[in-house]
C-alpha cells in the first residue's frame, strides 16, 4: 500500500526517545511531543487512515520487533470486512478465465425539487388538459375523485388505483344487473307475503320475469350487439380543429384574427452589396444631374471630376459603415484629393444635423438610421427614449418601399 510504503521511508528521519514506564516512547514531532507505543501513536495519521504510522514503525525497530502484524491492520482493512460491507461482494458473479465479473444494479438517480416539479408539471398538465374535456357530472366526480387523492396524499396515506380492462368491466356489469335483479324479486317477495291478497295483486302487473340466462350467453349478446352498432352506424365526425393558433390552409385564427403578414423592413445599408453602396454615397457626392446607377459604375469610362462634386460633404458619408477607399477608382487624381481635403474639414468641424429639422444635434439625444446612415433627433423622429431593437429605420427609408 502506498500509505505504509511513505511511512516506512521515513523510519530514518524520527528519533526515539527513552522507554518510560508503560512501555511507551516519546518522540518529539511537528506538533509536540507523542507518547508512542508498538501498536498506538495519537497522531493524525495513525488516527485518520487506522493503519501504522513512522512513529509506531520506529518504536517496533527500536524494540526489535517486526514491522508487520495482523494486529497493527485496523478491522476495516480486512477482507472480511469487505465481504460483509461491500456491496459487490454480496452479488452473483461470472466466472471468465482467471476473473470475476459482477453484474452491478443501476443506481437511481437523486432528482432535486426542480427536477421532480418539472416531471410532476408534464403529468399534472396531461391531467388537466384531459379533466377540461369532461362535463356535468363527469366533470365534478372526476375533479371530487382528484381532491380525495390531494388529501390522501396530504395525510401521508397511500392509494392504489386498480384499472380493470374491458372484459373485466363488461362482467362487472352483468353481474350488477343481477344482483339488482335479486334485490328487486326479494323485495316483491317480502310485499307479496305480507298483506292481504288486493295488495299481492296490484304488485303481480309490474314485476316483468325474462328467461334466466347464463353469464357467457349474455356477454356473447353484448358483443354481438356492439358489433352490429359499429356496422350500421357511419358517424362522419368534423375534423379536429385546433383551439388557438390558426388552421393550415386559412386566412384566419378560429376566433377570426387575420393572419399576421411577415413586416417589410428597409435593407441595412451595411448588408447591400458593395455596387449598390458605392452608387449610394456618389449620389450624395456628386452633383443631381448626374445620373448614377450600378451600371453607370460598370463603365469604364465614367470617371469624377472636381466640377462634378458638391460644396458640402452629407454626413452619411462620413459613417464607419462607408469603404471610402473603394471609391477612389471612380476619381481622377485631382478630384480625389479635393475629395480628401473635404472630408477632413468635414471632421475637424463635427458639424452633425439633423435631417428632419435641418439643426445641429448638440447634446440633444440622437439617433442613426442603418439605411440611409443620417442622423435624427428623438424628438424628430417621435421616439421618446431610444429603442431596445438593435438596428432603427426612418420615416424616410420606409416611405421608399
Amino acid at each position: 500500500m502506498k500509505f505504509i510504503q511513505e511511512q516506512i521511508n521515513f523510519i530514518d528521519n524520527v528519533k526515539v526517545g527513552i522507554e518510560g514506564p508503560t512501555g511507551t516512547f516519546t518522540i518529539a514531532s511537528s506538533k509536540g511531543n507523542l507518547s508512542v507505543t508498538h501498536e498506538y501513536c495519537p497522531c493524525s495519521d495513525f488516527l485518520s487512515m487506522m493503519l501504522p504510522c513512522r512513529y509506531i514503525f520506529a518504536v517496533r525497530v527500536k524494540q526489535n520487533m517486526p514491522l508487520y502484524s495482523e494486529s497493527l491492520v485496523h478491522e476495516r482493512w480486512k477482507t472480511s470486512f469487505y465481504l460483509t460491507k461491500q456491496r459487490i461482494a454480496n452479488q452473483e458473479s461470472i466466472q471468465v478465465g482467471d476473473h470475476h465479473v459482477y453484474r452491478s444494479e443501476p443506481k437511481m438517480k437523486t432528482l432535486t425539487i426542480t427536477e421532480k416539479r418539472k416531471s410532476a408539471t408534464l403529468v399534472a398538465n396531461s391531467l388537466v388538459n384531459t379533466l377540461s374535456m369532461a362535463s356535468g357530472s363527469e366533470f365534478n366526480h372526476k375533479l371530487n375523485f382528484l381532491k380525495r387523492i390531494d388529501d390522501a396524499w396530504k395525510s401521508g396515506k397511500e392509494i392504489n388505483i386498480d384499472i380493470p380492462n374491458s372484459d373485466s368491466q363488461i362482467g362487472k356489469t352483468l353481474i350488477d344487473e343481477e344482483e339488482n335483479e335479486k334485490l328487486v324479486m326479494s323485495v316483491d317477495t317480502e310485499v307479496n307475503s305480507q298483506g292481504d291478497e288486493s295488495a299481492r295483486e296490484s304488485h303481480l302487473p309490474n314485476i316483468t320475469i325474462e328467461p334466466q340466462t347464463t353469464y357467457e350467453e349474455r356477454k356473447v349478446t353484448l358483443e354481438n350487439e356492439k358489433e352490429n352498432l359499429s356496422e350500421n352506424i357511419n358517424i362522419e365526425l368534423p375534423l379536429k380543429i385546433k383551439k388557438r393558433g390558426r388552421p393550415r390552409g386559412h386566412d384566419t385564427t378560429v376566433i377570426g384574427l387575420k393572419k399576421k403578414r411577415n413586416k417589410i423592413v428597409p435593407l441595412k445599408f451595411a448588408l447591400k452589396i458593395s455596387e449598390s453602396q458605392d452608387c449610394y454615397i456618389l449620389r450624395h457626392v456628386i452633383n443631381d444631374d448626374i445620373e448614377v446607377t450600378e451600371e453607370t459604375l460598370l463603365n469604364p469610362s465614367f470617371e469624377v471630376v472636381v466640377e462634378d462634386l458638391k460644396n458640402e460633404i452629407p454626413d452619411c458619408v462620413l459613417d464607419d459603415s462607408v469603404n471610402l477607399a473603394r471609391l477612389k477608382r471612380y476619381f481622377v487624381t485631382d478630384a480625389w484629393e479635393y475629395f480628401s481635403f473635404m472630408l477632413n474639414d468635414k471632421k475637424s468641424k463635427e458639424d452633425w444635423t439633423c435631417r428632419s429639422c435641418a439643426m445641429q444635434l448638440g447634446n440633444r439625444p440622437s439617433i442613426v438610421c442603418e439605411s440611409c446612415l443620417f442622423w435624427f433627433h428623438l424628438e424628430c423622429s417621435a421616439l421618446t427614449k431610444l429603442p431596445r431593437i438593435k438596428t432603427w429605420f426612418c420615416i424616410y427609408c420606409y416611405n421608399k418601399l
